[in-house]
C-alpha cells in the first residue's frame, strides 16, 4: 500500500534551477518512501512532479549517473538507488568499470525486481545482462576468495570462471519467487568453480559425481579415525557407505596427489625423484663408460691453464662431472650470484675451447675408437 503521506509529499514537490536544492527535496521524500518497487513505479507512473524532478537531477548530473561517479555529488545510499531505478526504467546504461569494483554498489531489492523485469525483453537483454553482472562481481570474487587453490591457476581465470556460473544463475532466476538474486547465484557460482577447480587442478581429470564420493569417503575416514583411532576396514566402509572393494581401491588410488620426476628429495637441491628411477635401457657396461669419459672430461677441465677456477666448477657442476647430478642454468646462477645467460656463456666458451684444441681432441678420439658405444 502507497501511504497518503508518500502521495501528498510527491505532489508538493519543487524543481528549481539549483541542483543541490533538487537533492534536497529528494531527500525530504525519503522520509515517506518504503524503498520498494511498487512505490516507485507508483511515482513514476503518478506523480508527474516527481518525474520532473528526477529528469532534473539526471540532466544536470549526466555525465556523473552515466559513468557511475554521482556518489561524488550525493552520498546518500537510497538517493543513488531511486537515480539507479530511474536509469533502469528509461532503458539508460550506466558504464560500470570492472576495473574499480568497490565503487559498483549492491543492488537493492526494488532496483533487482525491476533490472529482472527489463531482462525478460530481448531489446534490453545484452545491456541490462552486464550491468547484473557488474553489480553481482563483489559476490563472485568474495566466492573465489573461499577456496584454496593450487599456484597453477590464476585468480582472473576462477573469477571469469565465476562469472560464467553468475550469468547461468541470471538466465534462471525467477523473481516472482520473492527471493534475493544473491541467494539464489550463490550455489551456481561455487558449482561453476569447484567443477573448473577439479578440472584445472590435476593431471586427469575426475568426473564430478566421482569428486563428490571422494570427498564422502575423505569425511567418512576422518570421523572414523577421530571416533576409533584407526582406519575403517573394507566392511566397515562397506556397510556404512554401500562401496563395494573395488571402489574403495578406486577411490584410494585417485586421492593420492600425483609425484613428479623432478621433485627434489627432502629438499636436497642436488637429488631429485628421477634419480631413484632405474634405466633399464642402459646397460652396466654402458654406465661404466659413461663414467669413465665423465672422468676424461674432468681431467681436460681442471689442465685449462686459461680459465678461472670458478667457471672450471660452473662448468664440471652442469655437466655434472665431478660424481654428482648435473644441476641447471637456474641453479648454478643462483649459487654463483649471477644470470643464467652467464652461465651459459660460460658452458659454451669451454666447449668450443676444447673443440678448437687439437690435443684434447685426440684425446676425445683416442677413447672414441677404444670404445666403439661412443
Amino acid at each position: 500500500m502507497i501511504s497518503l503521506d508518500l502521495k501528498r509529499c510527491a505532489d508538493n514537490l519543487s524543481v528549481s534551477d539549483s541542483n543541490s536544492d533538487n537533492i534536497s527535496s529528494l531527500l525530504n521524500l525519503l522520509n515517506f518512501y518504503s524503498d520498494d518497487l511498487e512505490s516507485f513505479i507508483y511515482l513514476i507512473e503518478r506523480c508527474p512532479k516527481f518525474v520532473q524532478l528526477l529528469d532534473k537531477i539526471f540532466h544536470d548530473n549526466r555525465m556523473l549517473i552515466i559513468n557511475n561517479e554521482f556518489s561524488n555529488v550525493c552520498s546518500n545510499k537510497r538517493i543513488i538507488s531511486i537515480i539507479n531505478l530511474y536509469c533502469i526504467y528509461n532503458n539508460i546504461y550506466i558504464n560500470y568499470n570492472s576495473k574499480y569494483v568497490k565503487n559498483i554498489s549492491v543492488l537493492s531489492k526494488a532496483e533487482e525486481e525491476l533490472l529482472f523485469i527489463k531482462y525478460n525483453d530481448p531489446k534490453n537483454r545484452s545491456l541490462i545482462l552486464n550491468e547484473l553482472v557488474a553489480h553481482n562481481i563483489k559476490l563472485v570474487m568474495s566466492i573465489v576468495s573461499e577456496k584454496q587453490f593450487p599456484e597453477n591457476i590464476e585468480v582472473d581465470d576462477l573469477i571469469e570462471e565465476g562469472k560464467s556460473g553468475l550469468i547461468i544463475a541470471i538466465e534462471k532466476f525467477d523473481v516472482s519467487k520473492g527471493c534475493r538474486f544473491s541467494t539464489y547465484a550463490t550455489w551456481w557460482i561455487r558449482q561453476v568453480v569447484w567443477k573448473y577447480l577439479n578440472e584445472e587442478s590435476k593431471l586427469f581429470s575426475v568426473p564430478c559425481q566421482f569428486n563428490s564420493k571422494i570427498v564422502e569417503y575423505d569425511n567418512y575416514v576422518n570421523k572414523f579415525k577421530q571416533f576409533n583411532g584407526r582406519i575403517p576396514t573394507y566392511d566397515e566402509i562397506k556397510r556404512d557407505l554401500g562401496y563395494d572393494n573395488k571402489k574403495i581401491d578406486l577411490i584410494r588410488q585417485t586421492m593420492y596427489d600425483p609425484i613428479y620426476i623432478d621433485s627434489q628429495i627432502d629438499g636436497d637441491n642436488n637429488h631429485f625423484i628421477d634419480s631413484l628411477i632405474v634405466d633399464s635401457s642402459i646397460s652396466i657396461e654402458e654406465d661404466y663408460d659413461k663414467k669413465e669419459l665423465h672422468k676424461l672430461l674432468y681431467e681436460i677441465i681442471l689442465s685449462l691453464k686459461s680459465v678461472s677456477n670458478r667457471d672450471k666448477k660452473i662448468f664440471i657442476k652442469y655437466y655434472g662431472l665431478d660424481g654428482n647430478y648435473g644441476l641447471t642454468s637456474i641453479q648454478l646462477a643462483e649459487v654463483f650470484k649471477c644470470s643464467t645467460q652467464r652461465i651459459q656463456q660460460i658452458n659454451s666458451r669451454i666447449l668450443k675451447m676444447i673443440q678448437n684444441s687439437s690435443e684434447y681432441t685426440s684425446q676425445l678420439n683416442e677413447y672414441r675408437y677404444s670404445n666403439k658405444k661412443y
